[in-house]
């Protein structure tokens, strides 16, 4: 080789192609679901039922179809009525938001008596739904190439590994007119757990009255309780209790903060808080909610409000896992940036099977229903402090960039009433991206992969929300996931319960420490 040429080496680094792995659809739609159910799009839903205005052409799908086929209750602006109606509207209305956001598909009844005006037909002879959260779109597509860069992917393979999801277990396809030729695959390993019991739709005398609802199976619960639970953690609820408390001239304890809380009996808050105090006993109790994190994730709540618990199942394993999980994840991601070496992925892969058979033995009981009421009736309380009345009273900082109406406000409210000082940012960002997360490892069949490859796509993927969550949680807690050098021993504190961490970051603080 002469001395006038040189020769450039150059190495990249490796990832999956992302037109092999059936997953990425399914990723998809649980990034559709969280942007369905985000506080942005609840408050537009809100705004153009109750205060027509140009807001519904910022609506999702999924929002635009509740408001056109919305009850005749809702069709009534709620400043007509007195008493508690107002508020009742606002709930009924809150309901009927999640329940056709956050569902998998548009017909959650049997595919057999749906007709062809709710399928779509495909070349291969099966069915996938038209216009439901699987129902892959081109930015999916642009989305998908961001995050894989180099690797390419078109419509037409998306919508083909979106219909590998509704392959029966062992990779066969569904029979014909088989009511499970529109459940994900694993939905369909749960109804073979329960041989011989007949499945049931949604008609009136049809059907076994024992059998597996059909609905649940098609359309299971696109949302998890673990977001309520940073909520909760965020002073959420405890912030609106300030507020209501001091609507009934009752101060709350320790501060005096609110003592000046005077809204207008001309206002609309005026009387939608009347009657969210009146519907108190409608409501979760805190109870009720402690005793749900704990039976699906094993998270407990601290404070003086929490009774005493004796829960009768505990998922005691799920810290240890979840954040096993992410450690190895940023571990993965630590070695992946040297294009010099080809991390191993199955280290995460082992993680992911282990918090999918976790979070499927809390999947019982209540876990139907309990998430979404809570879900509900945290956006309602979101609502609530974001609006216009609860800015006149708190005020805030308005040069700061909150992403959400409501936020402003809660971080004032937890400045004047001493609780700790971390963005309500970040609470949000673990509500967000550990729903996420969740998600994408409850409803997959994760337990039944052996192949490493999908877990590389579930790293590649997910890399924004994984280290987005770790970064929160560091700013929340004080653990830091992203540490190689912790080892993973039992009593560490990436296994502590985060409200430990939490209450014992805020005895820290010196007097006065807060913003």
């Amino acid at each position: 080789m002469s001395q006038d040429k040189t020769t450039a080496v150059q190495l990249q680094k490796s990832f999956p192609d992302p037109a092999s792995d059936p997953f990425i659809a399914f990723y998809g739609a649980v990034r559709h679901a969280s942007e369905g159910l985000s506080y942005r799009n609840y408050d537009n839903f809100i705004a153009a039922l109750f205060c027509p205005d140009d807001r519904r052409a910022r609506l999702t799908a999924g929002a635009q179809r509740a408001l056109d086929n919305r009850p005749k209750s809702t069709q009534t602006g709620a400043c007509h009525f007195r008493g508690t109606m107002a508020y009742e509207q606002l709930v009924d209305a809150t309901s009927l938001f999640i329940g056709s956001v956050s569902a998998l598909m548009d017909d959650c009844c049997d595919s057999t008596e749906g007709g062809p005006t709710t399928l779509a037909s495909t070349s291969e002879g099966k069915k996938r739904p038209a216009g439901s959260l699987l129902e892959p779109q081109s930015y999916d597509v642009a989305e998908i190439e961001r995050r894989f860069a180099p690797g390419t992917i078109t419509l037409e393979q998306l919508h083909s590994l979106m219909k590998r999801l509704f392959d029966a277990p062992g990779g066969d396809t569904a029979p014909a007119k088989d009511p499970l030729d529109q459940v994900t695959t694993f939905m369909q390993q749960l109804v073979d757990n329960q041989s011989g019991v007949p499945l049931k739709n949604c008609s009136i005398g049809s059907g076994s009255c024992n059998g597996l609802l059909i609905s649940r199976l098609r359309c299971p619960p696109m949302l998890e309780l673990i977001w309520s639970y940073w909520m909760e953690q965020g002073m959420l609820v405890q912030g609106l209790n300030a507020l209501t408390l001091r609507f009934q001239n009752r101060l709350f304890p320790g501060t005096d903060g609110l003592r000046r809380f005077d809204i207008s009996p001309l206002r609309p808050l005026n009387n939608v808080l009347w009657g969210y105090v009146q519907r108190e006993q409608d409501r979760l109790s805190l109870a009720r909610r402690s005793y749900e994190y704990d039976h699906h994730y094993g998270l407990r709540l601290h404070g003086q409000a929490v009774p005493a618990m004796a829960p009768a199942d505990s998922r005691a394993q799920f810290i240890e896992c979840f954040h096993r999980l992410l450690r190895e994840t940023m571990s993965y991601y630590r070695l992946a940036m040297n294009t010099m070496l080809q991390p191993d992925a199955f280290p995460v892969l082992n993680a992911l099977r282990d918090l999918h058979l976790v979070l499927a033995e809390g999947a019982n009981n209540q876990f139907g229903d309990l998430p979404t009421t809570a879900r509900a009736e945290m956006l309602v309380q979101q609502w609530l402090l974001a609006r216009p009345e609860v800015r006149d009273f708190l005020g805030g900082r308005p040069s700061v960039p909150y992403p959400e109406a409501w936020m402003p406000h809660m971080e004032t409210l937890r400045q004047l009433m001493g609780w700790n000082d971390t963005s309500i940012r970040h609470y949000r960002d673990l509500a967000t991206f550990g729903e996420q997360l969740l998600l994408s490892v409850r409803q997959l069949p994760w337990s039944s992969v052996t192949n490493a490859t999908f877990a590389q796509g579930w790293l590649t993927f997910w890399r924004p929300e994984v280290q987005g969550y770790c970064h929160a949680y560091r700013a929340v807690t004080g653990v830091d996931m992203s540490l190689s050098d912790q080892p993973m021993v039992a009593g560490g504190g990436w296994q502590m319960q985060p409200s430990e961490l939490i209450r014992g970051r805020r005895r820290a603080q010196p007097a006065g420490s807060m913003r």
